[in-house]
C-alpha cells in the first residue's frame, strides 16, 4: 500500500527555489529536475523504509537524487500512512546541514 505524501513548508520553498533555478540555467532543466524527484517520490512511497535512516535522528530518512546535487530528507508516520518531506538540501552549498 502507497503511502499519502506531505511537504512541509520548508521543503515546498526549497523545492520552487531549486526548480526555478534550474529553470533559469536551461529551458527545462526544472522540469527534469522535478522529474527526477518525482521517480524517487514514487519509490519511498511505495517503500519509505528503503532508504538510509540518519543515525542523530532515528525517524529521519535521506535520499540523495542521482543526476542533480540535493539529497531529500523525509520521515514516515506509519499511523497514518503518510511520508512527510521535511527539507530538500542542496549537497553542494550545505554540505554540514546533513
Amino acid at each position: 500500500m502507497s503511502f499519502t505524501i506531505q511537504f512541509l513548508s520548508v521543503a515546498s520553498e526549497e523545492l520552487e527555489d531549486a526548480f526555478f533555478w534550474y529553470e533559469e540555467k536551461r529551458e527545462n532543466l526544472g522540469v527534469e529536475f522535478m522529474e527526477e524527484l518525482e521517480y524517487y517520490l514514487n519509490l519511498i512511497s511505495e517503500n519509505p523504509f528503503y532508504f538510509e535512516g540518519n543515525s542523530e535522528k532515528e525517524n529521519l530518512r535521506k535520499v540523495p537524487l542521482s543526476r542533480f546535487p540535493y539529497i531529500v530528507f523525509y520521515w514516515v508516520d506509519e499511523n497514518s500512512k503518510t511520508i512527510y518531506f521535511d527539507a530538500l538540501f542542496h549537497a553542494k552549498k550545505k554540505p554540514k546541514k546533513y
